[in-house]
């Protein structure tokens, strides 16, 4: 079996693609799994940097999740165009946007662009003050 770290120079991530720490559901969206996939890739002893549990979740480097499965594979270059040698660089992006969901960012758009009810009492105030003179 060969050790990680040549697993790592064997299969670089892609080019642009940051080894930036990521939960469960960012690697699996990442590698294009499942989240069962993970859960049976930790159980056969994929790398984490910390383990879950208790309220924590688990914490992956990409470099080396994206380079563990590839262990028992012949010990050549990965070409990064091939589909099970890719890893999805366009969801790597997404991940973050992904995870918020579409009414907190409603509410905070429209928080932004509405004024707050203060601003609406003044501004009526305002109004009202103008219309007297």
């Amino acid at each position: 079996m060969t050790d990680l770290a040549d697993l790592r120079r064997l299969y670089p991530l892609p080019e642009g693609v940051e080894d930036t720490a990521m939960n469960r559901a960012q690697i699996a969206l990442a590698l294009d799994v499942s989240d069962n996939t993970i859960s049976k890739w930790i159980a056969q002893g994929m790398p984490v940097l910390e383990e879950g549990g208790n309220g924590r979740e688990y914490a992956f480097s990409p470099a080396d999740c994206y380079a563990w499965p590839r262990r028992s594979a012949p010990s050549r270059p990965a070409d990064s165009g091939s589909a099970p040698n890719r890893l999805r660089a366009d969801r790597v992006e997404t991940v973050i946007v992904n995870e918020i969901p579409a009414w907190i960012v409603l509410v905070a758009l429209i928080g932004w662009l509405a004024p707050s009810p203060g601003e609406i009492g003044r501004r009526i105030g305002e109004a009202v003050t103008r219309r007297r003179a």
